[in-house]
């Protein structure tokens, strides 16, 4: 069986209330035993309903139900990342990309720019307004 099977099963069983609101779905192994596959076939499977919004995944919890009206937009936590030099320094290039990625992977919004070496930069001001708007200042 194929991810895209099972991911396909997993939302008819949804539409059909096999799993209510705030419901925890079995675990990883549990799934793939009942399909029959691995479990990095599972997390696929899961992962295509986590991009759908169909479910959340939490770290070290599971995989749920979303609670109903709850925005999927609202769950989601914010991580700044300001590096002095970025785009001068290589080591920085793969790091900052790696946790861009993480951050589509388990749902946080990414705020990341540059930090200008400009003695006359109001640091900490820029940064809680960036914070704040999401948006660099």
């Amino acid at each position: 069986m194929r991810y895209e099977e099972i991911y396909l099963e997993l939302l008819q069983q949804m539409s059909t209330g096999a799993w209510k609101p705030g419901d925890k779905l079995p675990t990883d192994r549990e799934l793939a035993e009942r399909y029959g596959v691995s479990r990095p076939t599972i997390g696929r499977a899961l992962k295509r309903l986590r991009v759908s919004g169909k479910v959340q995944r939490r770290v070290g919890s599971g995989t749920y139900m979303p609670n109903a009206g709850v925005a999927r937009t609202a769950e989601r936590r914010t991580f700044g990342l300001f590096v002095p030099g970025l785009g001068l320094r290589e080591i920085f290039e793969p790091i900052c990309a790696r946790i861009a990625e993480l951050s589509h992977e388990f749902d946080f919004n990414l705020i990341w720019g540059s930090i200008p070496q400009d003695p006359g930069f109001h640091l900490e001001e820029r940064l809680l307004r960036t914070a704040q708007t999401g948006k660099e200042v």
